[in-house]
């Protein structure tokens, strides 16, 4: 027997098997209400938690209250911040309650670089990497690898916030990122990261970065961002590759990274990839290769001034594939190294380098002061340098699969060097 009770506005039934309430619109609903795919999120200070909508934002001022909004925001999410500081934990290790994560199809977006800061807040050492935005587990703690296709950060400053947190040399016991995504179609557009922070050890920070984790993923775009003030000798600024095999595509163009000791760009599980028009300067290494694969990419217009060498290509592992590398039209120079630098530590073969109509600058002095050197002859294969404007001499052998080329003309005015 079933009961209806009439109620003003609304209505209850009441089944006698199933025992299931249905409330009306205005009635007391007893499940919390869908969170809204569209979520606008203030740093407020009347206390008012808000509906999320922009008339009325969610109250994100303080890292609890942040934290907490974002973990509760969906696959397809469009969340909007507006200007101020935003506190977060952190997320790395896949603990819910620290921190959140990017599902899939989310858009985060803030109110412009400088404008809407996501700033690091806490820390836990025991887990000892920490990212303030992220779509799933990188460390070595309890979380998995996770691919979340179609996420895009952008408009916004990130803060490590090293001095706050208290991380300065030779503490190695933590690492600090600033956006990290995984998966296919990711896109990490006008975003700066300042302070992300890693000492020489088993930790290294990756400021901003797409990786593949669980898949190869493609169409990822690291566009217009800005690294700058890294902490620590163990920072790369940015990264496009993959881990455990996998491997990413994409593209790297009209970036910024300053003021970091390490790296500036980076690949490893990387291919069909463009590295164009990118600045660097005040840096380690120009663009550092290691591990992984790497192979079908073109560095065209970039301007890169390193510490070290500009570009080091330094396979390690025998079984990846290296090669088929184009690196024309930028301008490189480096103060203690050759410019560009081919190292392969072991027996890998890398196949395919064309270095073609370049500016290379060296302040290195004396009989070893190439501009282009390599370590074993016998491990490159179908090396070409032709066209490049230089006046040292290229440090490597002569041997009969490598084309020297150089000419010695002047290098272009310098307002033709690309700025931001």
């Amino acid at each position: 027997m079933a009961v209806m009770l009439a109620i003003p506005q609304r209505w209850l039934w009441i089944g006698s098997a199933s025992m299931f309430f249905i409330f009306g619109a205005v009635g007391t609903i007893f499940a919390a209400p869908e969170f809204p795919r569209v979520v606008h999120i203030a740093a407020r200070s009347d206390g008012v938690p808000g509906k999320g909508t922009a008339d009325d934002p969610f109250n994100g001022s303080t890292q609890s209250k942040f934290d907490a909004i974002m973990r509760k925001c969906g696959s397809g999410s469009d969340i909007i911040l507006g200007p101020g500081t935003f506190l977060t934990k952190g997320n790395d290790d896949g603990h819910a309650t620290d921190g959140f994560f990017l599902q899939p199809k989310t858009r985060l977006r803030g109110s412009g670089k400088g404008v809407t800061v996501v700033k690091l807040a806490a820390l836990n050492f025991a887990e000892n990497i920490h990212v303030a935005i992220c779509t799933g587990a990188y460390g070595k703690g309890g979380g998995r690898p996770v691919d979340h296709d179609d996420v895009t950060v952008e408009d916004l400053t990130v803060d490590c916030n090293p001095r706050g947190l208290k991380l300065a040399p030779p503490n190695s016991n933590a690492a600090t990122y600033g956006v990290q995504l995984s998966g296919s179609n990711a896109t990490i557009r006008n975003v700066e990261v300042i302070g992300a922070y890693a000492m020489s050890g088993p930790f290294e920070s990756f400021a901003i970065g797409i990786f593949a984790m669980t898949k190869n993923t493609d169409s990822a775009l690291i566009e217009n961002c800005t690294v700058r003030e890294a902490n620590g000798d163990y920072v790369t600024a940015i990264i496009l590759g993959g881990d455990r095999g996998w491997t990413a595509s994409g593209r790297l163009t009209g970036n910024t990274v300053l003021d970091t000791a390490w790296v500036a760009y980076s690949g490893g599980g990387t291919t069909n990839c463009i590295f164009s028009d990118n600045i660097a300067d005040r840096v380690g290494f120009g663009f550092r290769f290691d591990t992984g694969e790497f192979s079908n990419v073109i560095f065209s217009g970039n301007a890169w001034h390193a510490r070290k060498s500009a570009v080091l290509l330094t396979p390690q592992i025998p079984a990846a594939r290296v090669g088929d590398v184009l690196i024309t039209g930028n301008i490189f120079s480096s103060d203690e190294e050759p410019v560009v630098s081919l190292r392969s530590l072991n027996a890998t073969p890398v196949k395919g380098i064309f270095i073609q109509g370049n500016v290379l600058r060296s302040s290195r002095s004396g009989n070893k002061a190439g501009q282009i050197e390599r370590n074993s002859a016998s491990r490159y294969s179908n090396v070409t340098v032709t066209g490049n404007h230089t006046s040292l001499p290229f440090d490597f052998p002569e041997v009969s699969h490598v084309r020297l080329s150089d000419v010695p003309s002047p290098p272009p005015p310098e307002n033709k060097t690309k700025s931001r």
